[in-house]
């Protein structure tokens, strides 16, 4: 009985605080409290994973795209950094308070700026929700109250409570996901983009990595593509909108001027490309200033002549 009476204790002074923290009418205080710290420590623990490409048109190209969608935000108060991280798969995360990462691999795999605007939009989505504060604040508080719970008459089922919150928490994540979706086409439609691109990055996901069996998503933080595919193109905005190309950079009034879209994977190469010539030209500069080589000085003083 005494269990039973400091389990009920517990439950009704909990119960407030949750609805507090998680109600949405604390938020202020959550983000000064929680969401600041949260997204510092996040950042320091980004920065030692990976390591951040600083490509002055890849980052420049970013950056212009999130500043679109930063634009638009209601969080007018979160200092968002949109930041480009040198790795190869196609990916996209963001922590809170503010921080977006893309990486290298997703602008390579991306096939228009559509493409990479909804997923900007994505995760600028899950920053204005909350979703990575309000999770952690939700899992700590299931978890101190599970361990304050657990005695010698609780401690059986409990591992089922355990249990239970971890597929609990997948499903929650598979929601923030969903609700994500829905900001990727929200921004991306107010942006002048066409959000119905965001189709297209799945099926191209599933077409490079397989589809995931409807099974098998229930063990999943996201929903599988096929789900996410089927609800993105039930927005509005989709039929709403009609597609306009947005003045990013060089890239992007190109993509303007022509009939068919910039890819960013392709510009990747050029560029690549361009400076391999320049470094590759640049050392045999260099090795025919050490030899004296009179078939480079002639080279320059003819191209002299010829210019005068």
């Amino acid at each position: 009985m005494r269990s039973r009476v400091s389990l009920a204790r517990l439950c009704s002074g909990l119960c407030p605080l949750v609805a507090v923290l998680l109600g949405g009418c604390a938020n202020d205080v959550t983000d000064t409290l929680v969401e600041r710290p949260l997204g510092a420590l996040s950042e320091l623990g980004v920065n030692l994973q990976f390591r951040m490409d600083d490509d002055p048109l890849l980052l420049g190209y970013t950056r212009l795209l999130g500043a679109e969608a930063k634009a638009k935000v209601h969080r007018t108060n979160v200092p968002y950094r949109f930041k480009l991280v040198d790795v190869d798969a196609p990916n996209a995360f963001a922590i809170p308070w503010g921080g977006i990462y893309v990486t290298r691999g997703l602008l390579r795999f991306a096939g228009s700026e559509d493409e990479v605007a909804f997923v900007v939009g994505h995760e600028v989505g899950h920053v204005e929700r909350r979703h990575g504060s309000l999770a952690f604040q939700r899992n700590l508080l299931i978890n101190v109250a599970l361990i304050l719970a657990t005695n010698r008459h609780t401690e059986d089922w409990l591992e089922y409570a355990y249990l239970g919150n971890y597929f609990l928490d997948l499903h929650w994540s598979r929601q923030n996901e969903t609700k994500a979706d829905y900001e990727g086409v929200r921004f991306a439609s107010m942006t002048g983009h066409d959000p119905g691109r965001g189709i297209d990055f799945f099926q191209r996901l599933d077409q490079r990595y397989g589809a995931t069996p409807r099974f098998w998503g229930y063990f999943e933080t996201h929903p599988i593509n096929r789900d996410r595919i089927s609800y993105v193109g039930r927005r509005p905005a989709i039929r709403r909108c009609a597609p306009r190309p947005g003045a990013f950079g060089r890239l992007a009034r190109r993509r303007a001027r022509g009939a068919r879209a910039v890819r960013p994977g392709a510009a990747i190469r050029r560029v690549a490309a361009a400076r391999q010539r320049r470094a590759v030209g640049a050392a045999r500069a260099d090795a025919g200033a050490v030899r004296g080589d009179p078939g480079q000085r002639g080279g320059r003083a003819g191209g002299h002549a010829g210019a005068g």
